[in-house]
């Protein structure tokens, strides 16, 4: 017998199918395999991030993914490792575009034999090899060079003064303004309980911070997020916080900190959206942020909230000279208040003032299109624009909100 173990993991969802993998694996009478099977996507991406493996088969239709997209998630994580793909009678064009795609093979249901498995497993295995020696490898003749220090990402947060300022809905349209400038963006609503960017995109997820949180702090990775993430049709990816009243949980501080670790690995820009109340959890992620915006109306009320919101945060240690405060106009005012005087009062630099954009705002939530997606309001889009571009600045400047 070989001595060589070779390691299988098995994506299939249906238990018959997966007890007779193993059974045939299980009749080799010259080579011993180990076989770890999973029901799920998301399981089959984890064991992937943290185990090695030989071969990967996957059925293309589980209960959290289906059809081409399975493939190419799986290959995401695994382009070293050969896939082979189960399909149906009926799926022999879905499975001649995997193969065009890295596929190393692919097994109808029902026509899979002893000798045909392991013939199309050991077969993979050798034509992935000889595909990643015949990969060219650039090195370089300078040795002695050092290497170039991998570039993160910045994590920009956003807090409200008070609630109903507008938050979220600034976050999300910058985030789309970012992502549709080719930026790496991901928007986060770090909060225990419900927040608004489902209303505002008209996504209700399947996945969300709870999820995250169910993970111990070693299995939360670049990877895992990653599958956590919603891909908004612009391009912005979104971590969305608890849908429902069973999923409320509060967020443990080295939760926060290690999901914010992975973001900065993730984007260009993080934009986190915190609850607008103090706790341990919010100041220490506050902290990990590379700036701070504040997000008020230019109402009395709300400008003295946010001059008691920032002076506590600067009590938490964070930087005073990276904060800085966006007015939001959700109602024309008949004395418009000027920059200067909310300068002085906060005691931080304004980067803008959004006009108001109350019927492109009950349009857009309507649709599940943000304004700044649909353009619904060109005063809008542009003056917000103009602000996310001062975020985007050189990098000696204050990249805040």
């Amino acid at each position: 017998m070989n001595d060589k173990i070779i390691r299988v993991l098995l994506l299939e969802d249906n238990a018959g199918d997966a007890r007779l993998m193993g059974e045939l694996l299980k009749e080799s009478t010259t080579t011993q395999f180990d076989l770890v099977h999973v029901e799920r996507l998301t399981d089959a991406l984890i064991k992937l991030t943290k185990e090695v493996f030989d071969v990967v088969i996957i059925d293309l239709t589980v209960p959290d993914s289906s059809g081409f997209e399975t493939f190419l998630k799986i290959r995401s994580l695994s382009e070293d490792v050969p896939i082979i793909v189960l399909t149906g009678f009926s799926e022999d064009e879905l499975a001649e575009k995997t193969l065009q795609e890295g596929a190393q093979d692919y097994l109808v249901k029902g026509q899979v034999s002893n000798s045909s498995l392991q013939r199309a497993i050991k077969f993979s295995i050798e034509r992935q090899k000889k595909k990643l020696s015949e990969t060219p490898v650039h090195t370089s003749k300078k040795t002695t060079q050092a290497p170039v220090p991998e570039k993160k990402g910045k994590i920009l947060g956003f807090i409200g003064a008070k609630g109903g300022v507008g938050t979220s809905t600034v976050v999300i349209n910058a985030g789309i303004i970012l992502a549709k400038e080719r930026h790496k963006v991901t928007a986060v609503e770090l909060m225990p309980h419900y927040g608004s960017f489902s209303q505002l995109l008209g996504h209700m997820p399947g996945d969300n911070l709870k999820s995250l949180l169910d993970f111990d702090l070693k299995s939360i990775d670049e990877g895992l997020l990653h599958h956590k993430l919603f891909n908004h049709p612009t391009g912005l990816k979104v971590l969305f916080s608890p849908q429902s009243s069973h999923e409320i949980k509060e967020i443990d501080i080295e939760h926060a900190k290690t999901i914010i670790n992975c973001l900065k690995d993730i984007a260009d820009y993080t934009l986190i959206d915190f609850p607008n109340y103090p706790s341990n959890t919010t100041k220490e992620s506050i902290l990990k942020c590379d700036s701070l915006t504040l997000i008020s109306d230019a109402e009395p009320v709300s400008l003295a909230s946010g001059k008691v919101m920032l002076d506590l945060i600067s009590l938490w240690g964070f930087n005073r000279s990276h904060i800085n405060a966006i007015i939001v106009n959700r109602v024309i005012s008949p004395q418009p208040v000027k920059s200067s005087e909310i300068k002085s009062q906060l005691g931080c630099e304004v980067l803008g003032i959004v006009p108001t954009a109350t019927l492109a705002c009950t349009i857009a939530q309507k649709s599940g299109e943000p304004i700044a997606q649909s353009l619904l309001d060109n005063n809008f889009v542009d003056q917000l624009t103009q602000i996310t571009h001062k975020l985007c600045g050189t990098p000696t400047s204050i990249k805040v909100f």
